[in-house]
């Protein structure tokens, strides 16, 4: 067996003890205290008293350190006095991280986790929004998991194909590029440890005290201009970017090399079909009236336009979704409705496409317009051409 080999097979081995630990640690947590999910209990009229875990998933994030993500179910009987009830059944997902903890030497789970969930088939005659549970597709962990539709999918293993692929999907949608096919859908916030609200604040203040001399008469900012700048220059925010051009999603879900083992995704999402699923308008403008919403721990998630205030937003088509909540959006169980399709790239094209899409005029120079990035972008082609 050579090394290679080798080091597939402890992933394999430690990925599967994380699943093994991920499910002893669920039948220790009091589910039905979590909001979502007491939530959802307080608006049926069941009593909840069958739990079942299936489909969990694990993935490395960074050294020491993996996601996890489970669906279950609660199965309810009906009250005494409401005997014809067949009694109700909550659909929930949750996801966290899984560390390790040197001084001990074994992976924890982290306290701090996120769930998601609603009553399976749910559906409200008075709304137009209707929840079709249909088959799930095929190879699908989570429509296994819990029988419920998933966004459609395809795999690419020809560069050709997909760059043919990308002129035939909806000029409306919003793409998102991933360089690794398993990272959720979550904003940066999320992805920190002790992601909170104090949190959010926190670096929201300290970046507004520290960028106030730069240009006084700008500040204060507001909560939202805020937050788009800090999204804008790397700080973690409860953004997430989209773009309206399937080709720029498709440059970040295969620009970074060290990603070139790992099979990268590109995500089409419907915008309009986003907020009508919680009930809001679109587009929704960014302005003064709704900047409640960077303040706000809910269930949406929902497509924001800002105007372009930087060369960067308009060279990569920019949009944005804003998050009121920690969780993964391909993790909601009811995500179908606005997720259209997940396209899989395979890692064997990855260095093929970006050579595709420098000649179609998408870099880093055309995508990051300024001085230092031109530089080097120019490094890049033309020192590995000499090498």
């Amino acid at each position: 067996m050579n090394s290679d080999d080798l080091i597939a097979k402890q992933e394999e081995e430690l990925e599967r003890h994380l699943v093994e630990l991920v499910e002893e640690w669920a039948y220790t947590v009091e589910w039905n205290s979590e909001d979502e999910i007491s939530g959802a209990i307080a608006d049926t009229n069941s009593i909840y008293d069958d739990l079942y875990f299936d489909g969990v998933q694990v993935w490395q994030v960074d050294s020491g350190v993996y996601s996890f993500r489970l669906h279950g179910t609660y199965s309810g009987s009906p009250r005494k006095d409401d005997v014809p009830f067949c009694g109700d059944t909550i659909a929930f997902s949750a996801e966290g991280k899984i560390r390790y903890d040197e001084d001990f030497e074994e992976w924890d789970i982290s306290d701090n986790f996120n769930v998601s969930a609603g009553v399976e088939d749910w559906r409200d005659d008075d709304d137009e929004t209707i929840f079709d549970h249909g088959p799930p597709p095929p190879n699908s962990l989570m429509g296994i998991a819990m029988g419920l539709n998933t966004p459609g999918q395809r795999t690419f293993n020809s560069a050709d194909e997909l760059i043919a692929a990308l002129s035939e999907l909806p000029p409306k949608a919003w793409y998102r590029g991933h360089g690794v096919e398993s990272w959720g859908l979550m904003p940066s916030i999320a992805r920190e440890a002790n992601a909170s609200l104090s949190l959010e604040r926190m670096l929201r203040l300290e970046f507004e005290n520290q960028t106030t001399f730069l240009d006084p008469a700008s500040h204060p900012l507001g909560i939202g201009k805020c937050n788009f700048l800090m999204q804008h220059h790397g700080l973690p925010t409860r953004l997430m970017d989209w773009s309206t051009s399937p080709l720029v999603a498709l440059y970040f879900a295969v620009y970074q090399p060290e990603h070139d083992k790992k099979d990268a995704c590109l995500w089409m999402l419907d915008p309009s079909q986003l907020n009508n699923f919680h009930r809001e308008k679109f587009p929704l403008e960014c302005d003064g009236d709704n900047e409640n919403l960077f303040e706000e721990v809910s269930h949406k998630v929902l497509a924001i336009h800002a105007p372009y205030t930087d060369l960067r937003m308009k060279m990569q088509r920019s949009e944005f979704t804003l998050h009121t909540h920690y969780g993964a959006v391909d993790a909601d169980i009811k995500s179908s409705v606005f997720l259209k399709e997940k396209i899989i790239i395979s890692h064997r094209i990855k260095a093929s496409l970006r050579n595709k899409l420098q000649s179609l005029g998408i870099d880093r120079s055309t995508l990051f317009p300024d001085l230092d990035n031109i530089a080097q972008s120019v490094r890049d082609i033309l020192l590995e051409e000499i090498e």
